[in-house]
């Protein structure tokens, strides 16, 4: 069994931190990854995903601590078994909005354009809201989360 973790911010260089330290593994055998992040680049995040979802072996991820933001999309999207230990939170929010604190009039506009270029791979508002309601989210929680703030 190999044992490693991911205790720190989704940068690109924690990231090749990573996979060379992992590169050292035995690959016959399982991963049990354990996590505690605040979150990072979602860029990163989609290569931890492409990882753990491509590694020859079962992979298992344990929220340690905290998952949020982008490091809460890697834990529940990731195709691997997955364990949260009793005093763990997450917090969750939409990626890649740019809204300012001033900016109310037009807010549902700016919340759902899409996120991205055409024809490129992020994930529409529509989709995180989805995710967010089939993990069991309350309306009050959704709605909250539409609006571009975090929620606990």
């Amino acid at each position: 069994m190999n044992y490693c973790t991911i205790n720190g911010s989704f940068e690109e260089d924690f990231f090749c931190k990573f996979i060379e330290e992992v590169k050292k593994f035995n690959q016959e055998e399982p991963l049990t990854v354990f996590i505690s992040s605040f979150g990072g680049l979602n860029s990163v995040s989609d290569s931890f995903r492409y990882f753990f979802n491509t590694y020859p072996k079962d992979v298992t991820l344990v929220c340690m601590s905290n998952i949020d933001s982008c490091a809460y999309s890697l834990f529940m999207e990731s195709n691997t078994r997955k364990f949260v230990t009793e005093s763990s939170t997450a917090i969750i929010h939409l990626p890649y909005l740019e809204i300012t604190s001033n900016d109310t009039k037009d807010k549902k506009n700016i919340i759902y354009k899409r996120m991205g270029k055409k024809g490129d791979n992020r994930k529409t508002v529509e989709h995180w809201i989805e995710l967010f309601s089939k993990l069991g989210n309350s309306k009050s929680d959704i709605d909250t989360i539409k609006l571009g703030n975090d929620v606990m």
